[in-house]
């Protein structure tokens, strides 16, 4: 056995105030007894350290694998407070370190490194990075430093403003005009108008153009730009826009010093575009007029004034020429609210919780850079995104919160993910999932098995953890027309938020009646899931959304998230019944350090202790499976928790055959056999290109859990694709044991082709006038429905992504439709046309035509041959 000669070194560096970026090390105030640098070592002769440290005790951040959530570690050592050379019995070396020049506390708060060797001082390395929580004296010779890691920092609020502009899936939303969320890659939508120089250099006005700010396109002052503005007043009349029923004014006119326009409390900007430049600018005021509507009122927008920002701020930009010809939209820029929530994804968990902990949703810097950073263990992200691939994530929030919090809600516990802080302070992320890879994890055995006395073992089973069910709490999105919200708004603001959606819940449970289970009598275990959503339009839709990045062949397919989700949260109830199913079994047992240094929590290890009892053998000792939870330090010893995994034997594979896929609906089945044990079967499912003959390694997502033998439903697939397909066991808890979930197996063959719909074709459109013109195009798929969707300007890629833009259905067959409300006269349209089947989800690509609307509408002619009768008497 390897001798360890273990040595420690610490380090405590100088506050931000001192210097922003910590990295210099502290030094006593000027009046102190001595000026050396806090840096001590349990060694002696160790350059630049004094030799006053004991060895350190404590505990890592420990991990909840049902929470998901992690607690902060906290780490003690006690420091020799020598006295210092040459001086009275009451200068002492710690002491010196109490109080800074002013009498305050000195050390709190202050970043402290701790590094280790296990050699004797001949190499070092990173053992706990921190912040100190406390010092005391428990002796008149020993202080203690209390280090606290710095997890704590992950408590930072974050959708505080607008995300940084490198996090392309997210936005914040347009508050005018209002639009529903569009899909990945959309744009916003936009005014136009013409630009007004104001006498003073730094402001100007827009003139909206009143062809483009109706109702119909969202251009009303709704519920989102209210909230945010300053102030709002009733004006008078405008005689440069004619005489109205009266205006609105919103936000107010604030001036720095140096005579800039700021947004300031307004917390929206303004986004211009025109020929050949854009730019971002304040808004000091919007001004809008009441307009009657079929039923009732709403006000409109007609002019707002705009100011520079400073130079070197974000977005800052010269004006546009006087005259000039604009788009525009206002966006918020403010802390994230019911009524201006943020939109985010869909985008990979793990993206997302990396930008986060990148700063790129804390609050940014006046030129958009990022302020503050957690460090991150890319090496870990990237082995996870290798060997998992993950539903996206598509959030909403509704207020600022805490990053810890989101993380845990929208990314931990519905992906069965955890994190620990490692010893330089970086968080590392795990996967808790069970799999057969884990039979060959490395062993702990007596041998390596600290000697047993008080406190080194430690065994419990619990009740308190039974699950009867799991219930995910998951949400199904529709995106409303916006005219459907004006006109059901309240006046005179409409009462819709920004980017309106209404949201219901999307339920999945997951019970288990299972002999012990029901014994048990365990709870409905509930995970929320506000990241898992899925989208419908007024059809009543599952939109496909991207689901699948393939990196091989660089391109990202579309599936129906409704159906990933119920897959996904049915993977999810069978992992956690195994671990928690009748009840958790934990065991804690002290190690040699030479052999279990190396094992921190979210590590699986099979375990063979002789202290503890195998629910498999119903004896003591015998090998387990264990997922470490805690770590205590204990000098040459480590404390380590495990909770029981099961037995680490490998269930037998189940048997695929037969896999189909249905021409028309999408739909794919294959058949399935359950091992003789009948263990579940958990299902998977990829995406390629017809092309691909060689089994992905990437891009597998969970299909769904087959319970029972026979054909099984795997989620819908789009059309032209090759559908992969691949199978393990998954052991449940039967009576006291449970097995490793088998290794994968495939049908033959292990894919099958989705097949291919065909769009519409040769769409036109004629007879054009100021507010109508004629729809129509060659049918590619008869016996589907046909979409109409429509948009101002021309069409660019995934514009149509937005079901907002959806303005009929019509009947499998038909070839025409007569397009009414255009924004007339001389206004740019866009019109796409695709075939959809509402019980599958799948729809056609998209056949678009762009146009612009003339300036008077086709007259009828007088009807000939008729005569009016005489009333009847």
């Amino acid at each position: 056995m390897a001798h360890l000669q273990p040595a420690y070194r610490l380090t405590v560096y100088a506050p931000r105030s001192v210097d922003a970026t910590e990295a210099t090390v502290l030094t006593p105030a000027a009046a102190a007894p001595h000026a050396e640098p806090f840096q001590i070592a349990t060694l002696r002769g160790l350059t630049g350290y004094r030799p006053y440290l004991l060895p350190p005790s404590g505990r890592r951040g420990g991990f909840d694998p049902l929470t998901k959530r992690v607690d902060s570690g906290e780490m003690t050592f006690q420091v020799f407070d020598k006295r210092t050379e040459d001086g009275t019995n009451a200068q002492r070396w710690l002491t010196a370190f109490a109080g800074d020049g002013d009498g305050r506390p000195a050390l709190l708060n202050n970043r402290v490194i701790v590094e280790e060797s296990l050699d004797g001082g001949a190499t070092w390395a990173a053992f706990f990075v921190g912040r100190v929580q406390s010092l005391s004296l428990d002796a008149p010779l020993i202080g203690t430093l209390t280090v606290r890691d710095e997890s704590e920092r992950l408590d930072q609020q974050i959708f505080v403003g607008r995300p940084h502009a490198s996090c392309t899936y997210a936005k914040a939303q347009a508050v005018l005009p209002v639009q529903v969320p569009g899909g990945p890659g959309s744009s916003y939508r936009a005014m136009q108008g013409t630009v007004v120089h104001d006498t003073a250099a730094e402001f100007f006005r827009i003139d909206l153009d009143m062809k483009s700010a109706t109702k119909e396109s969202g251009n009303v002052v709704s519920r989102g730009l209210d909230s945010l503005c300053i102030r709002t007043g009733r004006g008078g009349y405008s005689s440069a826009h004619g005489v109205v029923n009266g205006y609105d004014q919103r936000f107010a006119e604030n001036i720095n010093p140096a005579g800039v326009a700021r947004a300031g409390p307004s917390k929206v900007r303004a986004r211009v575009a025109w020929s050949g430049g854009s730019g971002e600018y304040a808004v000091i005021s919007v001004l809008s007029t009441q307009k009657n509507g079929n039923t009732s009122y709403y006000y409109q927008p007609f002019t707002m004034k705009l100011g520079q920002y400073a130079p070197g701020t974000l977005g800052y930009a010269t004006r546009p020429a006087n005259g000039a010809t604009v788009t525009v939209t206002l966006i918020a820029d403010a802390p994230a609210s019911k009524d201006a929530p943020h939109m985010i994804g869909p985008v990979d968990p793990l993206t997302l919780w990396q930008d986060i902990l990148a700063g790129k949703f804390s609050r940014l810097a006046e030129d958009g850079s990022v302020r503050e950073t957690f460090p991150a263990n890319t090496a870990a992200f990237t082995a996870l995104a290798a060997s998992r691939s993950f539903i996206p994530l598509t959030a909403v929030p509704t207020k600022p919160e805490e990053a810890r919090a989101f993380i845990e809600s929208h990314i931990l516990r519905p992906y069965h993910l955890g994190y620990r802080l490692s010893a330089s302070g970086e968080v590392v992320p795990f996967d808790c999932r069970r799999s057969a890879s884990l039979a060959s994890a490395t062993a702990l055995t007596n041998d390596d098995a600290a000697p047993l006395r008080a406190g080194a073992f430690g065994w419990t089973q619990d009740r308190s953890d039974a699950l009867s069910s799991i219930r995910v709490e998951a949400f199904r999105d529709e995106a409303p027309q916006i005219t459907e919200l004006i006109e059901n708004g309240s006046r005179p603001i409409l009462s819709a938020p920004a980017g309106a959606m209404k949201s219901d819940p999307l339920t999945v449970i997951v019970a288990d009646f299972t002999p012990r289970a029901i014994d048990v009598t365990g709870k409905e275990h509930v995970v929320d899931a506000p990241g898992w959503r899925a989208r419908q339009d007024l059809l009543g839709k599952n939109v496909f959304q991207t689901i699948l990045t393939i990196l091989t062949d660089g391109f990202s397919a579309a599936s129906k998230p409704e159906e990933a989700i119920f897959a996904a949260s049915s993977a999810l109830a069978a992992q956690l019944r195994g671990l928690f199913g009748a009840g958790s079994t934990t065991m804690h047992r002290a190690f040699r350090r030479v052999s279990a240094g190396d094992v921190y929590p979210g590590m699986w290890r099979r375990l063979s202790v002789d202290e503890a009892p195998n629910a498999a053998t119903y004896e003591r000792g015998g090998e387990r499976l264990g997922l470490c939870i805690d770590r205590i330090e204990e000098g040459p010893f480590v404390g380590l928790t495990f909770l029981d995994g099961g037995y680490s034997s490998v269930a037998v594979v189940p048997s695929l055959a037969t896999l189909t896929i249905d021409g028309v609906t999408g739909v794919p089945t294959v058949t399935v056999t359950r091992n003789a044990a009948g263990d579940r079967i958990v299902l998977e499912v990829a995406l390629t290109n017809q092309s691909t003959v060689v089994s992905p390694t990437t891009g597998w997502i969970d299909g769904g859990v087959a319970t029972a033998d026979g054909v099984f439903t795997l989620p819908t697939a789009p059309a032209g694709m090759r559908l992969w397909v691949r199978a393990h066991s998954a052991p449940e808890a039967t009576d006291d044991d449970f097995q490793l979930p088998s290794a994968v197996v495939a049908p033959s063959p292990a894919y099958i082709d989705t097949g291919v719909l065909t769009p519409p074709s040769s769409v036109a459109v004629t007879n054009i006038g100021k507010t109508v013109a004629d729809l129509s195009w060659t049918v590619g798929e008869p016996s589907m429905l046909t979409e109409i969707m429509l948009s101002t300007g021309s069409y660019s890629s995934e514009l149509f992504d937005d079901p907002g833009l959806q303005i009929a259905v019509l009947p499998a067959g038909s070839t025409s439709y007569r397009l009414r409300g255009l924004d007339g006269p001389s206004v740019a349209h866009s019109v796409g046309v695709r075939h959809v089947l509402p019980a599958s989800g799948r729809f056609t690509a998209i056949a678009t035509a762009d146009f612009t609307t003339g300036t008077t509408d086709p007259q009828l002619p007088r009807p000939a041959g008729l005569a009016i009768a005489a009333p009847l008497t």
